[in-house]
């Protein structure tokens, strides 16, 4: 478990579930998900914005049933995984403010989806998150990451620069890009 403070000032249209902070500056706890967490990403989903989903689901615009967040709870650890960053406030109350999901998608590859809510964005949640992916991915010997986006998608780009990592992107249509990233010899501490 790695707890690290926000570098952003507060959260500009948090959901109504999350409490908007103040100084001391809150912490954020990048974790590996558990079963347990179902019902509090269910929340997540469901606060995030039309756009964020869509973002999040390669323009998909529900957020995911039931059964998949229950299924997304229960990484087997070897072929999938996932994490969570989770907000660590006084009351008690650690709501997620971001995901990283990552499933197989064949020998040595995994396909992955991450996401941020719309309060929390650019405060290196979702650097933090796709570097603990990384390392699991190294762990496991994967060699490529995939996604399916929509174009464009800034803040995805920046996380995959800022990581130093290559990607090369295929246009799928309807405004959807197929992202893959070779990690074949990259050290996940990069």
């Amino acid at each position: 478990m790695i707890d690290l403070p926000l570098q952003t000032a507060g959260p500009a249209g948090a959901s109504p579930s999350l409490v908007p902070w103040h100084a001391p500056v809150p912490v954020v706890r990048i974790r590996r998900i558990r079963e347990t967490d179902a019902g509090a990403l269910g929340r997540f989903y469901e606060h995030l914005s039309r756009p964020s989903l869509m973002a999040a689901l390669g323009g998909r615009e529900t957020p995911p049933t039931r059964q998949a967040i229950e299924a997304s709870c229960r990484p087997d650890h070897r072929h999938a995984e996932g994490f969570v960053a989770e907000l660590l406030q006084a009351a008690g109350d650690e709501p997620i403010v971001g995901h990283l999901a990552m499933r197989a998608a064949g020998p040595g590859a995994v396909e992955l989806g991450i996401v941020v809510a719309d309060g929390f964005r650019h405060a290196g949640i979702g650097h933090r998150l796709l570097a603990a992916g990384l390392d699991w991915a190294a762990a496991e010997r994967i060699g490529t990451l995939s996604a399916t986006m929509i174009e464009p998608n800034p803040p995805l780009h920046g996380l995959i620069d800022g990581l130093g990592l290559a990607a090369t992107f295929r246009t799928l249509g309807g405004g959807r890009v197929a992202m893959t990233i070779h990690l074949d010899g990259r050290s996940a501490a990069a």
